[in-house]
This record gives C-alpha cells, structure tokens and sequence, in this order.
C-alpha cells in the first residue's frame, strides 16, 4: 500500500505521515555535509574502539578456551627432573704384608774360608731357608720360625754330617751361628752313598724376631753352613740368596 504524497511547503507531521523512512542518496549527502568533520571525529574513534574491544574479547575468549582446554588434558608433560647419581669412590684393597720369605744357598767346599783340600772337597750341595713371620699392624715383625731343607751329593762314601746352622758373615768371612736347623752332632746325618738319598729337613725352629728381620734385610750377610766329621769348622757353605 503506497503513502499519499505529502502537500507542498507542509511538514511530516502536520500531514499525519510519522512513518519511517529510507534515507535518500541526496539526503546522505546533505547530511555529511552538515556533519562533516564532527562525524568523521565522533563516529569513527567509536567504531575503531568498538573494533579494538572485539578483537581484545576474541583473544580473551580464545585464551580461556587453551587454558580449559590444557586443564581438561592434564596440562602440558613437565619432564622429570634426571635424578643425580653421586659415583661412591672405590676403596684400593688393602695389600696383605708379606710373612713367608724364602733364601737359597749354593753350598761349596770352596766356599769355606779357607776352601777345603781334602777328600770332601769333591760335595756339592743346594739349600732352601724359610723364614715364616708374624707382624703387627705396623708391619714389625713379633715372631718368626725357621725351615730348612738341604740336599748333598758327590761326597766322599760313609761322609757323616754332624751340624747346620745359618751364620753372620759376608762372603770370604767367618761368623758366628744365628739359626741352628742341626745341633746335636753326637748323632751325625751318614751319607752311605755321599749323597743323601732324599732332603734333610727341619721345620718350626724358632728364630728370633730381630735375627729374621734383619737376615730378610740384608739375606747376602748370612750364610748356611753344613759341619762334618772330618771338617768340624765347616764342609759346604754358601751364601743366602732370594729364593
């Protein structure tokens, strides 16, 4: 249904129209010309804060929507810290002292001093001397005994063996007996043959600590000595030397 047109030069209102109405091209125009500038300060700073305000919400909105989002998943995997393990500094073994010390000896008539010139000057023999100690924490040895064993070949036939000891001397000396392995020379070693048919041996004789610590220092300022019959200062000798 179409409006009647309003009568010239008489208002809207007057003709009873308050209907709405579309704003003409030229009434726009007229309008901006009015308003200009004033618009263009007025409106526009609103539109652009209006604009800012929906973008800030947007963001907001998007923001809260990761942190429910994280919050409903468990969040994001914070990794464990790598537990620090501390190396425990390995102890050295302690070394275990040595208790059992062991000397060998090259048993010569020519060793004698002086050498022998008889018919026993044709022996020859080999000798083993242990010492077994015990130490105390500082390693000073506090007790010790003695071992011996000796072997004798090529002497002379029915050859009696009557004494062993080990003494104190360097080579081309005489010393004074500090061992004893045989003492008893009423009760002679025979050699039927010359030779002994298996070693002779004595175990456990007691030596005194001082003796053996001091034989273990210095062992070529001793040596075994093997008495018979018919040399009663001595028939073999020899050295002592690191087994």
């Amino acid at each position: 249904m179409a409006w009647p047109a309003p009568s010239p030069g008489t208002s809207l209102e007057a003709e009873g129209d308050l209907r709405p109405r579309e704003m003409t091209v030229q009434h726009r125009i007229r309008l901006t010309g009015l308003l200009g500038s004033a618009l263009i300060r007025t409106v526009l700073p609103c539109v652009c804060l209006a604009n800012h305000r929906e973008v800030a919400m947007r963001r907001l909105a998007s923001l809260a929507a990761t942190v429910l989002l994280a919050g409903a998943c468990g969040g994001a995997a914070t990794p464990s810290p790598t537990p620090v393990t501390t190396a425990t500094p390995t102890q050295a073994p302690t070394a275990t002292p040595q208790l059992k010390y062991t000397f060998v000896a090259d048993l010569k008539p020519s060793n004698e001093v002086p050498p022998i010139a008889n018919a026993e000057a044709s022996c020859a023999g080999k000798g083993t001397f242990v010492l077994n100690t015990t130490k105390d924490a500082t390693g000073k040895i506090t007790a010790a005994t003695a071992d011996f064993e000796i072997t004798v070949s090529a002497c002379p036939a029915n050859t009696n063996l009557t004494l062993f000891h080990i003494h104190k001397a360097a080579a081309g000396a005489n010393g004074g007996p500090v061992v004893t392995g045989k003492g008893d020379a009423a009760n002679p070693i025979a050699l039927a043959t010359g030779a002994t048919a298996s070693p002779i041996t004595r175990t456990g004789i007691t030596v005194d600590p001082a003796v053996a610590t001091e034989i273990i220092a210095g062992p070529a300022g001793y040596y075994l000595n093997i008495h018979s019959q018919t040399n009663g200062g001595g028939v073999l000798r020899g050295q002592l030397g690191a087994g």
